[in-house]
């Protein structure tokens, strides 16, 4: 059976466009057969993760790039809904904070986001080189040396699904 490290899925949940092309780019500069899912919206995160429904065949990504500042539901409602699912609530969540959150709010929103179930919380830079420097090494952290339970290595890595 393939390891997580051999095929890496991520899915990012970002709202700007031109966020998630940079943090495409990095992670394939990383690993060039990573493989990328997108959501624009909290909803669109639930339907990639097939939350609430039927679980298909494509199982579960690698690891989540949540962007905390999403809509339709926000970051901090897709989080709290994916750690309160068995079948998610294992899946390593790193949550992306704008640097446009300045401050006490920032501090605020990164409590309530490792209330939560974040498992990393990561400002997310505005210029571009920044971020793609940024996704690299939460890339190579979380798809090299983070070890995941068996059940959910299982799902992930051959996309099947668990009970």
């Amino acid at each position: 059976m393939p390891s997580l490290q051999r095929v890496p899925r991520i899915l990012v949940a970002v709202h700007q466009e031109s966020d998630l092309e940079a943090i495409v780019a990095a992670l394939h500069v990383n690993d060039p057969r990573v493989t990328v899912w997108s959501a624009c919206s909290g909803q669109e995160v639930f339907e990639q993760l097939k939350v609430g429904g039927d679980r298909g065949t494509r199982g579960l990504p690698s690891l989540l790039l949540l962007d905390l500042s999403l809509q339709g539901p926000t970051g901090l409602e897709v989080l709290r809904r994916l750690r309160d699912c068995p079948r998610t609530n294992c899946l390593p969540i790193v949550c992306l904070s704008g640097e446009h959150i300045g401050g006490e709010g920032r501090s605020e929103l990164v409590d309530e986001a490792y209330t939560s179930g974040a498992n990393s919380c990561v400002t997310q830079p505005g210029d571009r080189g920044n971020l793609q420097a940024v996704v690299t090494r939460i890339a190579k952290y979380w798809l090299t040396l983070n070890q995941l339970p068996q059940e959910f290595r299982r799902e992930a890595a051959a996309g099947l699904s668990i009970g």
